[in-house]
């Protein structure tokens, strides 16, 4: 089982190394670039919010996350205030 997570670690590390020297040219409108995302101060999201991000600097968009709790982070997604959770 260790063996498994570790391949699974060293693999996704390698994906991750190669898609930071590749930048997408996306044509996506400039308002679109920045991507919002809620983090209610889990340990959990934090790693997420930094795996999700450095796959969207690769992608060429922008991060920017905001701590909120769990039921302004819905209301946020629910008015367009936030796009990720």
């Amino acid at each position: 089982m260790n063996k498994r997570w570790t391949l699974l670690f060293l693999t996704l590390f390698a994906t991750l190394c190669g898609m930071t020297s590749v930048t997408a040219d996306a044509a996506d409108p400039q308002s679109c670039t920045q991507v919002r995302m809620a983090d209610p101060g889990w340990t959990d999201i934090d790693a997420t919010n930094a795996v999700t991000g450095l796959l969207l600097k690769a992608l060429g968009y922008q991060q920017n996350v905001s701590n909120l709790s769990v039921p302004i982070t819905y209301q946020g997604l629910k008015k367009g205030q936030i796009d990720v959770f």
